[in-house]
């Protein structure tokens, strides 16, 4: 059976095919080396872009939540001043004094 090979003609045994030599060694570890650097700064630009894009939703959803709950207070505190309004104008009215004899 023959070993699986991968794009950089290394078997995965650990022994290669050809013979490279320390030079080409070097050169191809670098060039990796380089390759998942790139990878690593594009992953975290990717990470970064949605991590902003995130709290940019969560700042808007509480923005429009705390909007709401203003507009809710503001309305239970008027309907609290109606109520209190109703009250109050029945205990003024008093009958008038022919209806007390």
């Amino acid at each position: 059976m023959e070993p699986s090979i991968n794009n950089a003609e290394w078997n995965y045994e650990g022994s290669s095919r050809k013979c490279k030599s320390h030079e080409e060694m070097v050169q191809y570890l670098e060039n990796l080396k380089v390759k998942i650097e790139e990878c690593s700064r594009n992953d975290r630009a990717v990470w970064d872009k949605n991590f902003f894009e995130l709290r940019l939703h969560i700042y808007v959803a509480f923005e429009l939540l705390r909007r709401d709950a203003n507009r809710l207070e503001r309305r239970i505190v008027r309907l609290e001043d109606a109520q209190q309004t109703e009250r109050t104008n029945h205990e003024e009215v008093s009958p008038p004094y022919w209806t007390l004899n």
